[in-house]
């Protein structure tokens, strides 16, 4: 049958969602939607990290399409996990502020496959995942019980409850399709020692501890994969597993995320394993927004208004397609307004904050930390990436005027040092 299906999505790709032309009549993919909060791409095994951080993933790597320069839409939760399930930049969708929320006039992933006939899950365990934050429209049903305060372990909880869902689906057998969302936080900051897991990477640096955050969410993972295939949902469930945002520790000049959009913070693992679909490693720049429109294509479902991102699946079988971009914004700080524009093997980024403004050009294919700015010698590079750069905002900011906007809500000052022991303080 994956032979069948292999073929089959080889030869119609192009022309009818591929799951809905080769499975049996009617018989539709779910979707498992793993997302994993301030994870780097480069502190992975299977992005070339050399130490044991991610064994099982490393494992769901090796049967699925890997997308090496994966682009987060900005370097923090909100913004970036708006962009992933709306498909629309942070300047489109305006979830950029840590009191902003996701307009109802908007649609998301969660809603356009509730419509079209999947029951919808959500566990949250982030605070911007919370009912206020807008990101639970759509799902019919939403565990918060596990959002935690700054300290809280809650990969357990997760799996625990991602593991509940799937053995009820599992027993029901109703055939209705099913996409559930499990946000994995443990990652984040700050780094917590997890006896019998932090201790190969020692526990004194920060870096260490995060490998150990990072393995240790792994570990819990791989109770959820196990769980997936003896449930006999590998057959028909699309996996997905994405980051939201990386980590800097100190490569230009600060710690966390949402200061900057290096390669550190916006570069992102994201990997999708679908039926039918053969391994492969995608090395062409990929935008996180182009997610939603691949689910919704795979799942046989339509967009109701504009997107941004594009579908990946002629990624998926090899064609190379130029033209490929990815744009970043971050502007939750006072007086920051930072955006970069991703582009074949250059990037550029658009530096201001206060009156300081600056532009930063990175060759990266020879330097890919984005150590040296290459600015001087390519202008007429940084003119061109420039031009598109202010074309691809003009273009959200357009789509932004076409929907509802109501006032962001005021945080209570519990909420605001909540936020404030995540990091999310706007002083650096």
């Amino acid at each position: 049958m994956r032979r069948a299906l292999r073929t089959c999505a080889a030869r119609a790709f192009w022309a009818i969602p591929l799951l809905l032309a080769c499975e049996p009549a009617g018989r539709r993919p779910n979707v498992l939607f793993v997302s994993i909060d301030t994870l780097r791409a480069d502190h992975l095994g299977f992005e070339g990290w050399q130490r044991p951080t991610s064994p099982f993933l490393d494992a769901l790597a090796a049967k699925s399409v890997v997308f090496d320069d994966a682009q987060s839409a900005s370097s923090w939760t909100l913004p970036s996990l708006a962009s992933i399930m709306t498909s629309l930049q942070a300047s489109a969708h305006g979830c950029d502020q840590i009191a902003s929320r996701l307009d109802p006039s908007y649609t998301t992933l969660a809603e356009l496959l509730r419509d079209s006939g999947y029951d919808t899950a959500f566990v949250a365990s982030h605070v911007f995942l919370s009912a206020g934050y807008g990101l639970q429209q759509g799902f019919t049903h939403v565990d918060t019980r596990i959002l935690q305060d700054e300290s809280a372990i809650t990969s357990p909880a997760v799996t625990d409850w991602g593991l509940s869902w799937l053995e009820n689906k599992a027993a029901a057998n109703d055939d209705v399709p099913w996409f559930l969302w499990l946000h994995y936080f443990d990652p984040h900051a700050p780094y917590l020692v997890h006896e019998g897991v932090s201790e190969r990477f020692g526990t004194e640096s920060d870096v260490d501890r995060y490998d150990g955050e990072i393995a240790f969410t792994d570990q819990h993972l791989g109770r959820l994969f196990e769980a997936f295939e003896r449930l006999g949902f590998a057959e028909n469930t699309i996996l997905v597993v994405v980051a939201d945002h990386g980590e800097e520790f100190g490569e230009h000049g600060v710690q966390g995320h949402g200061y900057d959009l290096h390669e550190e913070v916006v570069r992102v693992p994201l990997l999708m394993r679908v039926p039918g679909i053969a391994p492969r490693r995608v090395s062409e720049v990929v935008p996180t927004i182009d997610v939603m429109p691949t689910l919704l294509e795979l799942c046989g479902a339509q967009s109701r208004r504009e997107v941004q991102g594009r579908s990946l699946l002629p990624l998926f079988i090899g064609r190379a397609e130029d033209g490929r971009e990815a744009l970043s914004e971050v502007c939750w700080q006072f007086g920051q307004d930072m955006k970069s524009l991703r582009r074949g093997p250059w990037k550029l980024i658009d530096s201001r904050r206060g009156r300081s403004a600056a532009e930063m050009l990175y060759e990266k294919e020879s330097d890919r930390a984005e150590t040296r700015d290459s600015i001087a010698e390519h202008p007429d590079v940084a003119a061109t990436l420039g031009a598109l750069l202010r074309a691809r905002i003009e273009a959200g900011l357009s789509l932004f005027s076409g929907y509802e906007h109501r006032k962001t809500s005021t945080l209570t000052p519990a909420e605001e040092e909540r936020l404030r022991k995540l990091g999310y303080t706007g002083d650096k």
